[in-house]
């Protein structure tokens, strides 16, 4: 019925009655249970704002403004709604709103990620669909660019927060951002092995097919827009065949204290090695949607590096497909699909035969791996048989 009024009445009738409805739209759009009722509420809401007169949206934009800057969560919710709506509306258009409207939230996420209310949640879920909006714009402005940075920074935060929706909301905004950025932001190495390493340790978290698609786009952009040939070969890498390989099954050092994750990207490319291969690094087989979309990740990869880097890289990169190709257990269809793309990709980029001359060194490779860990493993029974014991259970 109110959507009906506000689509047919003149625009003086509307003007005169928008204070009385834009309270209660605003809270139907944040509170009500019901996706139809949100969803009326939400068209009304920006019929509402379209259909007003200049003084009441710029009454509007400072009010959510306020909002936003607010000490209550639920405020701060109503403002990010507030302008969403007034965005779709095309109240919220100029440059200059954009970038105060980003400076705002930028600052406030900072606190709201520390908290752990449901209230905090929804409003996480609410600016970070409003930054997705916004941050679909290209932007050189100063403000914006902090802002972006700032953003960035704290994407290992919120792809930590244990929600769904704000993971994946969380991937969109990182996206947009990486594929608007400017090229300063870009030359950043630093930045691209933290997102890196951000990005790779949700690969390790019990993901499904949807989150795996919501991170392959984030990664995607993160190989294009940084120059990843720019990342120099370790002096420990340039004559090894294998500059990959590192056990990756324990997180501790050889004195056994334990180690913090780092924040390299040679240790993150190792382990979508792994994962890849068929195995996490906390002991146990990786799920099919793990490996297919650590198989996309190493299919990224391959169409970002020069030829030149990508043969320093070709026989860990083959690892997981001998892996693929011989395994004695039943593979996905998804997976085996997925190790045909990757070797049909290297094939053109590489040739055929060196493509199979660096498949015969990762068999070998792995061959000779699993030598060695049976023959490891016959010298603990003799040595430590509680130890060895206690390993196979």
């Amino acid at each position: 019925l109110i959507l009906s009024v506000l689509r047919k009445f003149p625009e003086d009738i509307i003007q005169d009655l928008g204070e009385m409805f834009l309270f209660p739209l605003v809270l139907r759009v944040c509170n009500d249970e019901s996706t139809k009722c949100k969803a009326l509420a939400a068209d009304a809401l920006v019929v509402l704002l379209s259909r007003s007169k200049e003084e009441f949206r710029r009454n509007a934009y400072g009010l959510s403004l306020q909002w936003l800057r607010s000490e209550r969560i639920a405020l701060k919710a109503a403002g990010c709604q507030l302008i969403l709506h007034m965005k779709k509306g095309g109240s919220v258009s100029s440059e200059r709103q954009n970038v105060q409207v980003t400076g705002i939230l930028t600052e406030q996420l900072k606190v709201s990620i520390l908290e752990e209310k449901n209230a905090t949640l929804k409003y996480l879920c609410f600016a970070l669909t409003l930054l997705e909006v916004i941050l679909q714009q290209r932007s050189e402005h100063e403000e914006v660019v902090r802002c972006q940075a700032a953003i960035l920074g704290m994407m290992e935060s919120l792809l930590l927060v244990p929600n769904v929706a704000v993971k994946t909301l969380g991937t969109k905004v990182m996206k947009n951002i990486l594929v608007n950025s400017c090229k300063r932001l870009h030359a950043d190495l630093d930045m691209f092995q933290r997102l890196f390493k951000v990005l790779v340790n949700q690969l390790q978290e019990d993901i499904n097919e949807t989150f795996g698609d919501d991170l392959i786009a984030p990664m995607a952009a993160l190989v294009k827009e940084f120059h990843i040939d720019s990342i120099p070969v370790r002096e420990s890498d340039k004559n090894n065949n294998f500059p990959l390989d590192q056990d990756l099954s324990s997180s501790a050092s050889p004195s056994g204290r334990e180690i913090p994750e780092l924040p390299d990207y040679f240790h993150s490319l190792r382990r979508v090695m792994s994962l890849a291969s068929g195995n996490t690094t906390m002991g146990r087989p990786a799920t099919r949607d793990q490996q297919s979309t650590a198989l996309r990740v190493v299919l990224l990869l391959v169409e970002s590096l020069s030829p030149d880097r990508l043969r320093e890289y070709l026989p860990s990169f083959m690892i997981p497909i001998y892996h693929v190709k011989e395994s004695k257990a039943a593979v996905d269809m998804r997976v085996q699909e997925l190790a045909n793309d990757l070797v049909d990709k290297l094939d053109g980029i590489m040739g055929n035969e060196t493509v199979a001359l660096a498949y015969n060194e990762a068999r070998k490779f792995v061959v000779s791996k699993r030598t060695e860990k049976r023959q490891s493993e016959k010298i603990q029974k003799l040595v430590d048989p509680e130890k060895a014991a206690r390993a196979s259970i």
